[in-house]
């Protein structure tokens, strides 16, 4: 997959909105964590628990990317605004491999994801 594809990946994660609302459901999740217990099926208890783990990872990746795409973003705008040192144009090299890598994970732990509630689907 050529990087440019991965930016717009990482653009387009970008504007997801996470703002302190959408994370409650994470904290409303863990404070209720006990009442999981009560499920009859272990099955079930351990798709539910699964299936947080990996929102919770996914929305955790997705927080990292987008302050690794304010950095990209940032150094970009100081090289074509004041020049660039050799130690910039070298970190915005090694922040764009990190953005690199970091897109094609986000995007195995989406489809993980999308897996996994496919999964918990057929509990309920």
């Amino acid at each position: 997959m050529s990087i440019f594809k991965n930016f717009i990946f990482a653009s387009v994660v970008e504007k997801c909105v996470l703002d302190r609302s959408s994370l409650d459901v994470f904290k409303k999740f863990q404070s209720n964590a006990s009442q999981i217990n009560k499920l009859p099926s272990e099955d079930e208890r351990v798709a539910i628990r699964s299936i947080f783990t990996e929102a919770k990872s996914l929305i955790d990746g997705i927080l990292y990317n987008n302050h690794v795409l304010k950095k990209f973003q940032y150094l970009r705008r100081k090289i074509k605004t004041t020049g660039a040192s050799s130690a910039e144009i070298e970190e915005v090299d090694n922040v764009t491999q990190q953005m690199y890598m970091l897109c094609g994970q986000l995007r195995q732990q989406h489809r993980e994801f999308l897996t996994s509630l496919s999964t918990l689907k057929s509990y309920f």
